[in-house]
């Protein structure tokens, strides 16, 4: 019957699942989830990506999850059954109304990933990305999902404001490095701030960069150049270094990937 999931606290083959037509996740996209790296028996910041589903549920005002159904244990437990405890794996955990709009399920699947570090060339869409639900990891991931499918493999899309500012990636945040201290968009602006991003700021000191600075209104393309580096970092990839960014008809170069590398070696042990 294929691959397990766990779901509601129980794990079942996915195949036993069967979700309605007028499913409310199906039919209005009314859901959250968050993805999370399995890797040598470590789930990578795992509370993290918890606490981000229970305060996203709360400040939503949805039910809030129960987590006893999707605990560390459980997942682990999950990622045996599917015979992935050796493997790199992308554990996904979803919260939604899968059947009835007053009955929120939990569930978790996991695949085979594979991190890679090669230069990633990213490409800004300047049609404005910029509302209030793009604070949170929602189901409705269209834009996202189809920005993505549009890069090449070793491509990003990044995302303007109202401004023309750059605030994050169809799949990522965006970091940039200048005299040893890291910029990254402020997190005031309306973008999902990721949990790579944020232990990556709030380690920096740890990592060995002198300083974390928040940027109102997200990166500005004149300044792009000014950057020593520039990487995209998300709770999967760690971080990559980009070889160029391109703004219009405008394309800046980097091709350092020192920093990146600091940062996969301070969290890849």
């Amino acid at each position: 019957m294929g691959r397990k999931i766990l779901f509601d606290g129980v794990i079942k083959y996915k195949d036993s699942i069967n979700i309605r037509p007028d499913s409310p996740a199906l039919n209005f996209g009314m859901g959250l989830f968050e993805t999370i790296l399995y890797e040598n028996n470590r789930l990578f910041f795992f509370e993290d990506h918890i606490e981000r589903l229970r305060s996203s549920s709360e400040e939503l005002h949805l039910p809030l999850p129960r987590f006893d159904h999707a605990s560390e244990n459980h997942i682990k437990e999950l990622v045996s059954q599917n015979g992935m405890t050796d493997k790199t794996t992308r554990v996904k955990i979803r919260y939604a109304p899968l059947f009835d709009e007053e009955k929120w399920n939990l569930f978790a699947s996991v695949s085979a990933y594979e991190r890679t570090v090669n230069f990633i060339t990213a490409t800004v869409d300047l049609r404005v990305r910029e509302n209030y639900l793009s604070r949170f990891k929602t189901i409705s991931y269209m834009l996202n999902r189809l920005s993505s499918k549009n890069s090449t493999l070793n491509g990003e899309t990044l995302f303007v404001n109202g401004s023309g500012q750059i605030t994050e990636g169809s799949r990522s945040n965006l970091i940039g490095v200048k005299n040893n201290a890291l910029y990254f968009t402020g997190t005031k602006e309306y973008y999902l701030q990721g949990i790579m991003q944020k232990n990556i700021i709030r380690d920096h000191k740890k990592i060995g960069f002198s300083d974390a600075v928040g940027l109102e209104g997200g990166f500005s393309p004149e300044d792009l150049g000014s950057y020593d580096e520039i990487m995209i970092t998300n709770s999967l990839i760690i971080a990559k270094p980009a070889e160029a960014v391109n703004y219009g008809n405008i394309k800046y170069s980097f091709g350092s990937r020192k920093h990146t590398n600091q940062i996969l070696s301070f969290y890849i042990k």
